[in-house]
């Protein structure tokens, strides 16, 4: 159950990424950690931030297709240490963008 969640929070960070390049018209990315890479182009995120989602798209990535490969460790750790990362994705977001 766990892991699902964490795949559910990764996906909406990477969908929210997604939906705010193609508002502001931004460059489409090729892959899905590019979203990120995107956003800190063009000063929506910092780089701090980028790199963490960048980590947590290879979790969703391992989730989703290499289910064998999951280190529960890290499970535990993204999920009673990592989860304010979603919160400051959506926090920068709400500054850089004046929403919500």
């Amino acid at each position: 159950m766990v892991e699902r969640y964490l795949y559910l929070d990764c996906q909406s960070a990477i969908d929210l990424a997604e939906a705010v390049i193609a508002f502001k018209d931004f460059r489409k990315p090729t892959t899905l950690s590019e979203n990120f890479y995107i956003l800190n182009e063009e000063k929506i995120i910092s780089g701090v931030l980028t790199e963490k989602m960048i980590k947590m798209t290879e979790f969703r990535n391992i989730v989703a297709y290499d289910y064998t490969k999951i280190n529960y460790e890290i499970l535990y750790d993204v999920f009673q240490n990592r989860l304010k990362d979603f919160e400051e994705f959506l926090k920068e977001i709400k500054e850089k963008l004046r929403i919500f």
